[in-house]
């Protein structure tokens, strides 16, 4: 079948309508964002995030809300965690830590002093591997306090 005129301009309608669509999402979704980050001034919850671990704007539009001092952990570059004293761990690839990793940011997080908040960044959803056993079921629990999918 050959295109003609009327057939490309209802594509080209479509398209607008897909972009337009598109667009209110997006929009939404930065109302939505622009109303927790609020919340994570006052009450400093646990974050966890999917989307793109290198993605450094994630990041940055937290900062203004989170608990000073900042660490940030990549457990691909660094087995290690921080040493304390930091308020808020952002952590870079929470999909890539590994079983001693995620027992010991447990144990931190589960201390009575530890009033730590953890904000985490995974390109594979966790809770994918919680069900394939590669992930504390324990750990997903306490960073996912609240989630957002980072487009």
């Amino acid at each position: 079948m050959i295109a003609t005129p009327t057939s490309m301009l209802a594509v080209e309608a479509a398209i607008l309508r897909l972009k337009q669509a598109f667009m209110r999402l997006h929009e939404k979704e930065c109302s939505q964002l622009a109303e927790l980050l609020p919340m994570l001034r006052l009450a400093h919850p646990n974050v966890l995030l999917t989307g793109d671990p290198d993605d450094r704007a994630a990041f940055e539009r937290m900062l203004p809300y989170l608990r000073p001092p900042i660490a940030k952990w990549t457990p691909r570059h660094s087995r290690t965690m921080p040493g304390v004293p930091f308020r808020t761990l952002l952590i870079a690839g929470g999909d890539e830590l590994d079983p001693a990793q995620q027992e010991e940011l447990l144990a931190l997080m589960s201390k009575p002093d530890g009033d730590i908040q953890v904000v985490t960044i995974s390109a594979t959803p966790l809770l994918s591997l919680v069900s394939r056993g590669a992930f504390l079921d324990r750990l997903y629990y306490r960073l996912n306090v609240i989630f957002m999918e980072h487009p």
